[in-house]
């Protein structure tokens, strides 16, 4: 172990507590998530081991706040080699014989694996600072200028959707009506920016770069009748729970617009100590109860009815007791004895939901509801629309709408929803999940310093369409539509948040300790699709990712494609300018990948399309030459020549593994490396088995594959497990 010391202990935005530790040779990395910091440890002596993946054992006052881990891994051993590049002059790159790399996944016990046709590389704690950016003013001494050009072959169908036309465009056609590939003037072509993106993604990942993601941007759940520990946190959220039962914590009210972004809630007044009730209704005919009132999903209308104080209620056969008003006598016109007030219809829950609720007329001050509450809310895109407030309020003509609300202990709103049971914000944002140092606007990392950064400067690399080379009836396959996939989105925390960091030695996972977005944890890292076969044919009636007949245009839930057949060849270029080596090591790095390893591009990368073989060929630049002689026999003097790409390939990878300062004699043996290979590889992609064991988890009835909350081993892992069953 080392010696190190915990710095820039400080409280984050979130309300954790979180730092960093800084060894002897003046390097930091952040704090793992799961670690209780607290402001008196600030510059305190800790004990520290590190390894490929960050630190795998930390002490701090005699006590182990994070155990070593040593685990047998199923992944295969790389074979030892050095990087070696060429040149007269070149020197090979030594780092010594690998270490056993932390594998946090092989520490925590899998009761079942989840399945997925995507998988993530995992997130770098450590961000590697860029090199100093030229300015734009000159080209400079040292600096490389000049093009890859790229060869591209598609060896599974690729589709990227055309762009409108203007008759389109007039005609309020949407982009999905469009099945051509994209073919700007007629002619196919890869887009430079679907290039530009997909290499963009590889050069962060490969770089150690800064994580780009919207970081403010917050999720949404609803989980009242999950037992795990996502529904126990909902439940926490919404309920009081005593001895005797359940009790809710949401109040009612009235939602009023007073101007452009700004609302207000007027809340309900309390009658029988209850602002609101329940009341029941048959879910087939959705008439209420003992009268004529019907009232469809998602809608709101003014009753009258006599009110009840709340009491105990027996659900699920006595299993669960909630505390509520139900009200028995509901009008749709005044009574003698009753009140004015608003009944509130839901959807249908599995189609077992069979209350309504009832809220109080308004009474009392109006409370000022926060910009970002409000921001937070629209930005929910899972929301079903009918019962999105803000719709409501618009086709309310601005009237008041009825609806539930919770607050703080300072009676501030803190969220707000359609029915008594709503879609809840996390408490947490997107990158109070991202732990990576530095993480400051200030620090330019390698791929920011390439690719530029859009308050700070310009790209110095540019990415030329790729066209096709060939004739369009030679590779088009005719109009299809790709298989509706239920794909888990960020939500299916599972899945998307790193579950095995910080657990205990043989900790078994179960529902009631998974972390969610609430949680003291970190996301998993980038998400990449693995590759598989589709159909090497591209035969059209024989799609396996295709259904077997088109849909009607009126159909919403599918979209028309006309992909091209794999075997296609395409050329395009990238042209680069002021770049140092280690910066052109990176693009030729994340361009010119392992033999049997290949990118993803284009739609459809859950179903297999869009696995493409980019050949690069390097041309460098000679400005002197090119200015001493402007033109040459056939036109303009480029003074370009072809340079092999292994060199500057390894002064990239000699450059990370420095700075990474771990032993290893490749870039792909470090364990987050060879996960990110093991997602390129093409190896399984023909192997019997291996679309089953990369497919989307299924809902069917009596089949949901999702009830579990199953979670993903690393990629590593996924190719070692099918590998040892085959």
């Amino acid at each position: 172990m080392e010696t190190a010391t915990f710095v820039n202990v400080r409280n984050a935005k979130s309300g954790k507590v979180v730092g960093e530790i800084r060894f002897e040779n003046g390097r930091t990395m952040p704090v793992p998530a799961g670690i209780t910091l607290s402001a008196d440890m600030n510059n305190k002596v800790c004990e520290v081991e590190r390894g490929t993946q960050g630190i795998t054992s930390l002490k701090y006052d005699g006590t182990e706040l994070i155990r070593p881990v040593v685990a047998p891994s199923t992944r295969p051993t790389a074979p030892a080699r050095s990087v070696q590049p060429q040149g007269a002059n070149s020197q090979p790159v030594r780092h010594g014989a690998p270490t056993p790399n932390f594998v946090p996944a092989t520490n925590v016990a899998l009761a079942a694996p989840a399945k997925a046709p995507y998988n993530f590389v995992p997130l770098n704690e450590r961000v590697i600072e860029g090199e100093p950016a030229a300015d734009f003013s000159a080209y400079h001494e040292g600096r490389l200028s000049g093009n890859i050009q790229c060869e591209i072959e598609n060896l599974t169908p690729l589709y990227i959707r055309d762009t409108l036309d203007e008759q389109q465009v007039a005609g309020n056609d949407e982009s999905n009506d469009n099945p051509e590939f994209f073919s700007p003037a007629g002619r196919y072509r890869i887009p430079g920016s679907s290039l530009r993106g997909m290499v963009r993604n590889l050069v962060e990942i490969m770089s150690y770069g800064r994580m780009l993601c919207d970081g403010k941007r917050k999720f949404f759940f609803r989980q009242v009748g999950d037992t795990s520990a996502l529904g126990i946190h909902y439940r926490d959220t919404m309920t009081h729970s005593a001895a005797e039962g359940y009790c809710p914590k949401i109040k009612a009210g009235f939602l009023r617009r007073k101007g452009p972004n700004s609302y207000e809630m007027l809340p309900s007044r309390e009658l029988e100590d209850t602002q609101f009730y329940r009341v029941n209704y048959d879910y087939r005919s959705r008439i209420v109860r003992n009268t004529n009132i019907r009232i469809n999903k998602f809608e709101f209308r003014e009753v009258y009815f006599r009110p009840v104080a709340p009491a105990m209620h027996d659900h699920r056969g006595g299993k669960l007791r909630l505390k509520y008003a139900l009200v028995e006598n509901v009008s749709e016109s005044p009574m003698q004895g009753y009140v004015k007030g608003y009944m509130i219809s839901s959807g249908d829950f599995a189609g077992t939901k069979h209350m309504h609720w009832i809220i109080n007329d308004a009474s009392g001050t109006a409370i000022p509801i926060d910009r970002e509450i409000i921001k937070d809310y629209q930005n929910d895109s899972s929301r079903d629309e009918r019962s999105d407030l803000l719709k409501m309020l618009e086709r309310n003509q601005n009237a008041p709408v009825p609806c539930f609300y919770l607050t703080d202990d300072s009676g501030a709103i803190t969220s707000l929803g359609f029915t008594g049971m709503y879609r809840l914000a996390y408490r947490t944002r997107v990158g109070d999940h991202i732990n990576q140092s530095p993480n400051d606007d200030k620090t330019i990392d390698l791929c920011e310093a390439i690719f530029g950064k859009s308050a700070g400067f310009a790209s110095r690399v540019c990415f030329e369409d790729a066209s096709l080379q060939s004739a369009v009836a030679d590779v088009a396959m005719p109009v299809c539509a790709p298989k509706i996939l239920s794909s888990p989105k960020p939500t299916t925390f599972q899945h998307y948040l790193d579950q095995h960091r910080g657990r205990g030695r043989g900790e078994q996972f179960n529902s009631r300790n998974l972390r969610h977005w609430d949680s003291d944890c970190v996301i998993r890292g980038h998400k990449m699709y693995w590759h598989k076969n589709s159909d090497s044919q591209g035969v059209a009636d024989n799609l396996k990712w295709a259904e077997n007949t088109l849909p009607p245009p009126n159909d919403t839930q599918h979209t028309r494609i006309k992909p091209v057949r794999p075997g296609a060849q395409f050329s395009g270029r990238i042209r680069f300018e002021n770049l140092t080596e280690v910066e052109l090591g990176a693009l030729l790095f994340a361009l010119d990948l392992p033999e049997n390893h290949y990118h993803k591009l284009g739609m459809g990368k859950p179903l297999g399309l869009g696995t493409v073989k980019i050949t690069p060929k390097l041309y460098l630049c000679d400005r002197k030459t090119r200015y001493s002689s402007l033109f040459a026999e056939d036109g303009w003097q480029l003074a370009e020549s072809k340079t092999a790409t292994v060199e500057y390939k390894s002064v990239f990878e000699r450059h990370i593994l420095d700075r990474l300062d771990v032993e290893a004699q490749s870039l792909w043996d470090v364990n987050r490396m060879a996960n990110l290979k093991s997602m390129l590889s093409y190896q399984n992609a023909n192997a019997p088995g291996w679309s089953e064991a990369t497919r989307y988890l299924r809902i069917e009835t009596g089949n949901n594959e999702y009830r579990n909350r199953d979670i993903l081993p690393e990629p590593v892992d996924v190719r070692g497990n099918f590998r040892n069953r085959n």
